[in-house]
């Protein structure tokens, strides 16, 4: 069986020849037609072996330099010379054979040489918009696909935070605590767990969800964590109502957060705060989470935030960053930058 490599080797070189031999083909057809002599069939077949190796060398300069990686105006202001430069030398090259092969002279070629180059820039140029076109194609199709595969996996590592047995051990065993106190107050917390376990369910379903929605199941967890740490957790929001029509990655805030008080304010014998904070910065959304405590592996080693930051860059983009830092006070903070996110 050809591996992964191989067949887009082969795909390549099948395409290549599909679309060259196929222009290529008619031309020497209608050639031979005028002129039928098989060196005539064989001028054209040289013709277009430069034109492959041509278009071959021009894909190896665009992979080997980085160009797809460039924005459009400095892609072209790359591609237009190269591609000039790549016809003026395949006509050099493809020019004599024909008066070299005896059905033209060589002062024909000569004065017909820009001519050729013109048409070889403006094949090229078609072969180039192709090209790219394809692997933009192709490189959508596999963001998608990982996309959806870290969507799948962020959401079973979802439940699997929300729902795990400790977590509802705790809850419900506080809650059941609570109604021979405050049975009002339990089934506030059990509606509260009803809504975090329903939008953990529904997270899977959706690239993206207001930060109010996100903020509201956020205050949920809270409530429910501050029945286990009662006094020793606090927190406060700081976002006005324009901000929180922003949109961001459902579960982005709420993961941010549960890290929060499972690395920092869990590790505190006197607790501490949580401050959750959102602006708006030249249409990107900065997203901060302080808590208190104290970063001790760097860029958040061993804080469980990969998953989050990955799925911050596939639907984001590679502008979106997701950052640790210790602040001022004893503090540690989780600082995300969300572009587009107004």
């Amino acid at each position: 069986m050809l591996s992964e490599g191989a067949r887009k080797g082969l795909l390549y070189w099948g395409l290549q020849m599909a679309t060259w031999g196929g222009y290529f083909s008619l031309a020497a057809v209608g050639m031979y037609a005028r002129n039928p002599q098989l060196v005539v069939l064989a001028v054209w077949l040289i013709i277009m072996l430069g034109h492959v190796g041509g278009s071959h060398a021009l894909r190896y300069v665009i992979r080997r330099n980085g160009w797809l990686r460039l924005p459009g105006l400095k892609l072209a202001s790359r591609l237009l010379p190269a591609v000039a430069l790549l016809a003026i030398v395949v006509e050099l090259c493809v020019t004599p054979v024909a008066a070299v092969a005896g059905i033209a002279t060589y002062q024909e070629q000569i004065s017909l040489y820009w001519l050729y180059v013109i048409a070889s820039f403006v094949l090229f140029g078609l072969w180039t918009l192709c090209y790219l076109a394809v692997v933009r194609y192709r490189e959508n199709e596999m963001r998608s696909l990982r996309l959806e595969a870290s969507l799948r996996g962020a959401e079973l590592r979802a439940l699997k935070s929300q729902v795990n047995p400790h977590f509802l051990f705790n809850c419900l065993n506080n809650v059941r605590s609570l109604v021979a106190e405050d049975a009002e107050k339990a089934r506030e917390k059990l509606l509260r767990l009803s809504e975090l376990l329903r939008y953990a369910l529904e997270a899977g379903m959706k690239e993206k969800v207001s930060l109010a929605g996100e903020l509201h199941i956020v205050e949920a967890y809270l409530e429910l964590e501050k029945l286990q740490f009662d006094e020793r957790l606090s927190w406060r929001v700081v976002a006005d109502a324009e901000v929180r029509r922003a949109m961001v990655p459902p579960m982005f805030v709420q993961q941010l957060v549960e890290n929060a008080v499972k690395h920092g304010i869990s590790r505190e014998p006197a607790g501490g705060e949580i401050l959750i904070m959102a602006t708006l910065r030249a249409g990107s959304l900065e997203v901060k989470v302080e808590n208190t405590g104290h970063l001790v592996e760097p860029l958040g080693v061993g804080f469980g935030l990969a998953n989050a930051r990955e799925r911050l860059r596939l639907l984001c983009g590679t502008n979106s960053e997701l950052r640790l830092e210790n602040a001022a006070g004893g503090r540690v903070a989780a600082i995300a930058e969300i572009p587009g996110a107004a």
